[in-house]
């Protein structure tokens, strides 16, 4: 079983990393830093001067999809352990923790969960780009298309009044119009990324 000798709980959000490190519960030290570029290699430096061995280092941080995305890009090169936890988990941890609830109360709840529990560190793997491109571009997508289904109850609503307002009518005609070419546009990027992949796949 791997064993990691130093510890970084992060509560990320879109703006911040609040930061809690050390080697154990009695000595850790707090930061806050940005949760842009400079922040992040700042972290890494950082770590990288209190602990000399990438593979001994673990980082956790509650899994908050596109705010964690940035540091999950950046630690992949750098030997250190990213462990992206669900919320629904750590919000049923260390509940006393929560009395006073800050950003660095959860970064250091998330600290304590990684020191506790790294025998269960599963490594997060941030997905391929092409990946991540075919996945955003799916959810377009589909909120294009639910977008597109609420101006079509406008227009049919519209329509239906005892006094019609012609412009309300309008702009959702003109709406339902706009949606249904950026569908068929993201479809047309869909197809081709998709047969790029997988014609890339097959070379291999």
């Amino acid at each position: 079983m791997k064993k990691y000798r130093f510890f970084v709980g992060i509560d990320v959000s879109a703006k911040t990393l609040d930061v809690i490190y050390g080697s154990n519960l009695h000595k850790t030290k707090h930061v806050v830093l940005e949760n842009n570029a400079k922040g992040i290699i700042a972290l890494i430096d950082l770590v990288n001067k209190q602990h000399s061995k990438p593979e001994q280092i673990l980082i956790c941080c509650e899994h908050t999809g596109c705010y964690m995305d940035k540091l999950a890009y950046a630690l992949q090169p750098t030997g250190i352990t990213l462990w992206a936890v669900s919320p629904l988990l750590m919000s049923n941890y260390a509940i006393e923790l929560n009395r006073f609830k800050t950003d660095k109360a959860d970064a250091k709840k998330i600290f304590q969960y990684a020191l506790m529990h790294q025998q269960l560190v599963i490594p997060y793997q941030r997905p391929a780009d092409d990946v991540l491109f075919i996945r955003e571009l799916f959810l377009l997508r589909k909120q294009l298309i639910e977008d597109k289904k609420q101006w079509q109850c406008r227009s049919h609503a519209a329509s239906h009044k005892a006094i019609p307002n012609a412009s309300e009518f309008i702009v959702a005609q003109q709406m339902i119009t706009f949606c249904t070419h950026l569908i068929k546009d993201l479809e047309k990027h869909l197809t081709t990324r998709e047969i790029a992949l997988t014609k890339g796949m097959t070379a291999l």
